[in-house]
């Protein structure tokens, strides 16, 4: 039996890349003082804050380029300073009971159509 690498390797890369995906993450927590949270969690599971962003964009963060959340739209975009961008849909929505978080958005990555 013939073993090829390339096919192996390529396996491998296709299998990691298809479990693990960027998401970002809006939390509004209970104070004292009450504040919000953004977070972007990488393809590798590392977090990155970006401070409270509901609704517009931010600059320069990271690896980040441009981070742009539509809250109206439920939906967000990250170009990276690698060249590679990723789209995201809000698709989950919690309300806890503020002990500690009151709200949660998910926003999990989708392919680009805008």
């Amino acid at each position: 039996m013939k073993f090829n690498f390339s096919a192996a390797a390529f396996a491998l890369l296709l299998g990691s890349t298809a479990t693990e995906a960027a998401w970002i993450r809006i939390r509004a927590y209970n104070g004292p003082p009450r504040y919000d949270n953004t977070v972007h969690i990488g393809n590798d599971g590392r977090e990155l804050a970006l401070g409270f962003l509901l609704d517009g964009c931010k600059n320069n963060i990271g690896g980040i380029k441009t981070v742009c959340i539509d809250n109206i739209r439920a939906r967000a975009h990250v170009d990276y300073h690698s060249g590679i961008k990723r789209c995201f849909r809000r698709t989950k929505s919690t309300q806890g009971d503020c002990d500690p978080v009151c709200w949660q958005w998910d926003y999990t990555q989708v392919n680009c159509d805008w």
